[in-house]
């Protein structure tokens, strides 16, 4: 093969084929970049207040699923807890 794939003749690989069926530039699920002298702004720090809050409602979400688990498949809870158990007594 003479040509690679990937690529067309413009070496903009897909986003000709990805244009020509209607498709915007950044719907191929791949994250559309800003050019390098674009005056973009980094990200600012997440406020501990909305990391807490999301901490808080995965592990509400965590404990909520162990419980549903223990319901669900008591058997299998209760080797993985044994095993979890047997790891944390013998560390190295």
């Amino acid at each position: 093969m003479s040509e690679r794939r990937g690529t067309g003749p413009d070496g903009q690989g897909g986003k000709k084929r990805a244009a020509a069926r209607g498709k915007p530039p950044g719907a191929s699920g791949k994250p559309v970049t800003k050019a390098a002298g674009s005056s973009a702004k980094p990200d600012t720090p997440q406020q501990p207040e909305d990391r807490n809050l999301r901490r808080a409602v995965f592990l509400a979400e965590l404990a909520e699923a162990k419980e549903l688990r223990k319901r669900v498949a008591p058997r299998k809870t209760r080797n993985a807890e044994l095993h979890a158990r047997l790891l944390r007594t013998f560390r190295y």
